[in-house]
């Protein structure tokens, strides 16, 4: 536990996100809200820029019939994306965010289910938009983000005459949002969210986290951490975003753009940080470094801390300014965020879930768990269901955040919301002091026949902190623990080694009986995560 409790902080707390965007342009109508690279060149927009955009594009969709509509986005992360969101929100229709990973058919097959009526396209996607083109009936209206600038002329010129959108009154309850999780296992489902959804979740997030300078958007904005995180969260504090819009840019753009904050998936700090470690081993200076540590950490504990001055050059690699970096979408080990920290960056661990818009729990600036996800958020409640008799059970959560329930899936939606609580599906508990961990899912709980219940992910954590497995799955065979590892051939008998010492500790019921090497990667989710559901 790092530092001690102190008050939360006091955001606006916007009632939609109409109000978001208008309470920003109110009191900082020329501070910078976005910049990014458009065709090599750099372009900037101002709080002001940003809205009078939102506006002309919304009373464009207007005047194409686009009124209760379902408008469908898709596309790298861009400014031309976040506007088409919020021009289409504002105006009270429904944003289906696409994910650009996914394949045609089942890009055809969510916009099919949701009842797209409109699709904004990156020119990168303009295949998709042609496929589609030949596969639905339902899709009346094709928009190529390339021809952004005119159909804002276009609005701009309806502006003058028809202030229907302006004039558009939010109704926050109403579904603004359908949100497709691809999940690790199982179907898709689309959520549904709601104005009062997200801006009751932008509100909590920010009492927890605060952020006073620019935080660059990384994640795909399909993500519903990403676009609540990195962009409403952040718009909220008014501060401002670059927008990295490839991964092959994420390094030029982190020493271009010098952002202090960032909001990441765990893939991305763990490859950030042992690039640190490969580049001083590279330079035959990790002995130093390691030294040089821990003369730092003697010093912070007798209140000297020159931190950001001994580690300037590991600093100057992410663009000298990074001192803040929030992990959410699954769970980060304590050893990357303790790391970070000992360099000067301070890395917080949250949890979310796409039904709860999504943030249900994050640490905060001054006071964090390197083994937590964090505080619950003050604007949901969070609690455990019956418990295992180690004491973990079913995370609930009840709020304003929780979704509307899922599209056309009225069956689903009651299995998961009972009185209010929706069940996450994630097995945890919460400490003393109001703490949450995350234990496991409970679709992966293994139960023997001795009636112990097993968490794989807690065995599976503990195997990472061997340095030659890249990748683990544990599971249940014949009443046994099995471990599936990707590992390279040369380094298979280490792993076992580590493997033995890690049962020599362990009951017999937590040891690892055999062990499957795989020479490639387990298969992800478009968001990184491992599918467990694999051929063993």
């Amino acid at each position: 536990m790092k530092g001690k409790d102190y008050p939360k902080y006091e955001p606006y707390q916007p009632l939609d996100l109409k109000d978001l965007v208008r309470n920003q342009v109110s009191n900082n109508p020329s501070h910078m809200a976005f910049e990014f690279y458009q065709k090599k060149e750099y372009v900037t927009k101002t709080y002001q820029e940003f809205q009078d955009d939102i506006i002309n594009l919304g009373t464009f969709f207007y005047a194409n019939l686009l009124k209760d509509s379902k408008i469908a986005i898709i596309g790298e992360n861009s400014y031309e994306w976040i506007v088409s969101y919020f021009a289409t929100v504002i105006g009270s229709n429904v944003v289906v965010p696409i994910d650009k990973d996914l394949s045609i058919q089942e890009i055809y097959n969510i916009t099919e289910n949701s009842g797209v009526e409109a699709i904004v396209y990156s020119d990168d996607y303009g295949d998709v938009a042609e496929e589609l083109q030949t596969l639905s009936t339902k899709i009346r209206c094709y928009f190529n983000m390339k021809n952004m600038n005119e159909y804002r002329e276009k609005g701009q010129g309806e502006v003058q005459q028809k202030k229907t959108f302006i004039d558009n009154e939010i109704d926050p309850d109403q579904l603004c949002t359908i949100i497709y999780t691809s999940g690790t296992t199982g179907k898709p489902k689309g959520v549904m969210l709601s104005n009062r959804n997200l801006a009751s979740n932008v509100a909590g997030s920010c009492q927890n986290v605060l952020v006073t300078e620019s935080s660059m958007l990384v994640l795909p904005l399909h993500h519903t951490f990403a676009f609540t995180t990195s962009i409403l969260c952040m718009l909220n504090w008014g501060i401002r975003i670059p927008i990295n819009s490839s991964l092959k840019k994420f390094n030029s753009d982190l020493k271009q753009f010098k952002p202090y904050c960032m909001f990441l998936v765990p893939m991305f700090v763990e490859t950030m940080y042992k690039r640190i470690w490969e580049v001083a081993n590279e330079k035959k200076i990790t002995t130093k470094l390691k030294w040089v540590i821990g003369i730092s950490n003697c010093l912070r504990r007798i209140g000297i801390d020159i931190r950001r001055l001994l580690f300037k050059q590991i600093i100057d690699q992410f663009g000298g300014n990074l001192g803040l970096i929030v992990s959410g979408g699954a769970f980060l080990e304590g050893k990357y965020i303790k790391g970070f920290e000992e360099l000067g960056i301070t890395v917080l661990n949250g949890y979310g879930i796409s039904e709860c818009s999504p943030v249900v729990a994050v640490n905060r600036n001054q006071y964090y768990s390197y083994k937590s996800v964090g505080l619950p958020l003050v604007s949901n409640e969070v609690k455990i269901g019956p418990c295992d008799q180690e004491g973990n059970g079913p995370i609930l959560v009840k709020g304003p955040n929780v979704m509307l329930g899922y599209y056309k899936d009225e069956q689903a939606t009651n299995n998961a919301i009972c009185d209010g609580w929706f069940n996450t599906g994630d097995i945890g508990y919460l400490d003393s002091k109001g703490f949450l961990y995350i234990t496991g899912r409970e679709k992966n709980l293994i139960i023997l026949s001795n009636g112990k219940n097993i968490y794989p992910e807690e065995i599976e954590a503990e195997l990472m902190n061997c340095e030659w497995i890249h990748e683990v799955i544990v599971y249940g065979q014949e009443d046994r623990l099995h471990a599936a590892i990707f590992s390279e051939l040369e380094n298979q008998d280490a792993v076992r080694k580590f493997i033995n010492t890690y049962n020599h500790g362990k009951p017999v019921f937590k040891q690892i009986q055999s062990i499957t090497f795989r020479e490639e990667e387990f298969k992800k989710t478009t968001t990184k995560k491992i599918i467990r559901n694999f051929t063993k």
